[in-house]
């Protein structure tokens, strides 16, 4: 479990940075991650945020970022509940692949 929480902020950062091109919301929330010690209660403030944002999302292309976004931080919450360490950091780069 402690391998997944030293990196869950690098993939945290990482599916932020790939929102930042079409909303303006992920520049402010990669500063709170950066800056944040990053407890549950982040991850879930993200997830809530990243929900919002896909109901207001304009276009397809838009809403399939951010879904794809949402389903990588469901998935660093799955195996960090799961205390899962097994294949976790590529089954994340591959959803990272999809954003």
């Amino acid at each position: 479990m402690i391998y997944i929480k030293v990196n869950k902020k690098e993939y945290i950062l990482k599916i932020l940075e790939k929102l930042e091109s079409s909303r303006n919301l992920a520049s402010g929330l990669k500063i709170l991650v950066l800056f944040w010690n990053l407890e549950d209660t982040m991850l879930d403030m993200l997830i809530k945020a990243i929900k919002s944002a896909v109901s207001s999302a304009k276009n397809v292309k838009e809403k399939n970022k951010l879904n794809n976004s949402l389903k990588a931080l469901e998935k660093i919450k799955q195996l960090e509940a799961s205390h899962s360490v097994e294949n976790w950091e590529q089954e994340l780069d591959n959803l990272l692949n999809y954003i």
